[in-house]
């Protein structure tokens, strides 16, 4: 039996083959109702694009890569993420393929390697910093590409961000609503471009609420569980007026009431415990755990679909998204 071809679903339903082409695509110039027969169609007769001719055809590759960070704690971001991305490239008939890297070394290699080797259409970069090294490269090099994260370039490229800096006011604020005065603040590592806005927004909470701020000295929220917990439990000791802690992390937000627990305190009683999260369990751990819920789904989202158009029409102004929190979502 010949291997199905776009002409095959294009004779069935009586379409252009160009038609069918565009619909395998996703193109929203044309109709939904065709795309989905068209898509339905070649589900039906098992139709499977020859990527080697697509190639050659068409100089694209089909595959978009993901770069991701190699996590000590594995965040359910990361998760939640490529799961979306995945949801809104369905039919488009792109693959996504994620590479991951230990150091910032690797990082811009990793890009490098992807760029010019041809083996991908666009890349998504997850977690930025400021004066990201991979931004720099790929903005010179004119490759398309999305980012998680803001950077100094950012004007420059489409992003998604969750706006970190008013979530850190807000979860300040939201401490002092609960009459507490003295924060233990749980920070990203010092080189991401969200800690900076955090640290600026925690800055602003504290003096709009008149608020202690004390940074957890020795771990970040990427450190490993134990040595936050233990972290956490030298700066309570030593420090017995802390009543509420900012961890900017689920895996820190559990480390840090493991630790607090530990020294016989309750989250909601003597202490309040906030943080963010992309799915949401902290609750089911305490419930008396304040919690933003972050909508890294809708970023995954909105990412796949500025990727594509930055891949396919170039000339466009990038796509760039902030989502605001706002403090009644801190609960």
């Amino acid at each position: 039996m010949a291997r199905p071809t776009l002409k095959t679903i294009a004779q069935a339903l009586n379409l252009a083959v160009t038609t069918v082409s565009r619909a395998m695509k996703d193109d929203p110039a044309i109709r939904l109702e065709t795309r989905k027969r068209v898509q339905a169609k070649a589900k039906e007769v098992g139709y499977i694009p020859d990527r080697a001719g697509v190639r050659l055809r068409t100089g694209k590759t089909n595959v978009i890569s993901v770069v991701l960070p190699i996590e000590r704690n594995m965040s359910n971001h990361q998760a939640r993420l490529m799961a979306s991305l995945a949801e809104r490239l369905k039919g488009t008939g792109y693959h996504i393929n994620t590479s991951y890297y230990f150091d910032k070394a690797e990082a811009l290699a990793e890009v490098r390697y992807l760029v010019e080797t041809g083996s991908t259409d666009g890349i998504l970069i997850n977690s930025t910093e400021p004066n990201d090294a991979r931004v720099e490269y790929l903005l010179d090099k004119a490759f398309p590409f999305v980012t998680h994260g803001q950077t100094h370039w950012c004007k420059a490229h489409p992003y998604f961000d969750y706006d970190n800096e008013t979530f850190a006011e807000l979860a300040i604020i939201k401490l002092a609503q609960q009459s507490r005065r003295c924060i233990l603040a749980i920070l990203p590592p010092t080189d991401a471009f969200y800690t900076l806005a955090m640290q600026a927004g925690i800055e602003r909470g504290a003096a709009r609420s008149s608020l202690q701020i004390l940074n957890c000295p020795s771990v970040n929220a990427d450190s490993p569980h134990l040595d936050i917990e233990s972290a956490v439990v030298s700066m309570l000791t030593a420090n017995p007026h802390i009543d509420g802690i900012f961890a900017s992390s689920p895996i820190s937000c559990m480390a840090a009431v493991s630790g607090l627990e530990s020294l016989g305190l309750q989250v909601g009683m003597e202490i309040d415990v906030v943080s963010r999260e992309a799915i949401p369990f902290l609750k089911m751990f305490r419930k008396q755990v304040l919690v933003a819920q972050e909508n890294v789904a809708k970023a995954g989202q909105f990412l796949a679909q500025a990727l594509l158009q930055r891949i396919d029409k170039p000339e466009l102004p990038p796509m760039q998204y902030l989502d605001v929190p706002s403090l009644d979502q801190i609960k």
